[in-house]
């Protein structure tokens, strides 16, 4: 925790039935993308595009909501970062994507007998 504004991003997991929102900030998906990163991951890194960190004048409009638009943009631009990643054959069982995406708990979730 710090005492900077932060940003959070939604992002709705779904998994078999269940439906999840979490929230993310922009140090997560970097996190997740640099862990999808050369040599391992070649092909997908050189194709996968994360959204450029805004400045710190963006950053601190977005914060305070004076900039709707700004939000709504970063928000697409991740939702858009989220889907061609996990169009990709076998990305799913990456240590990385399991763990940005809480897929660990959706599987417990689905395993647990239902009372």
């Amino acid at each position: 925790r710090t005492s900077h504004p932060a940003c959070y991003y939604e992002v709705e997991v779904l998994f078999g039935h269940m439906k999840r929102v979490i929230l993310r900030r922009y140090s997560q998906f970097r996190w997740l993308y640099d862990q999808l990163s050369p040599p391992l991951y070649n092909e997908l890194h050189d194709n996968l595009l994360i959204p450029p960190k805004t400045t710190l004048f963006l950053f601190l409009s977005h914060a305070c909501g004076c900039n709707e638009e700004l939000e709504q943009t970063r928000q697409d631009e991740f939702n858009d970062f989220t889907r061609d990643l996990l169009q990709r054959k076998g990305i799913v069982d990456h240590h990385a994507v399991v763990e940005f995406f809480e897929l660990d708990q959706c599987r417990s979730n689905t395993n647990s007998p239902h009372e």
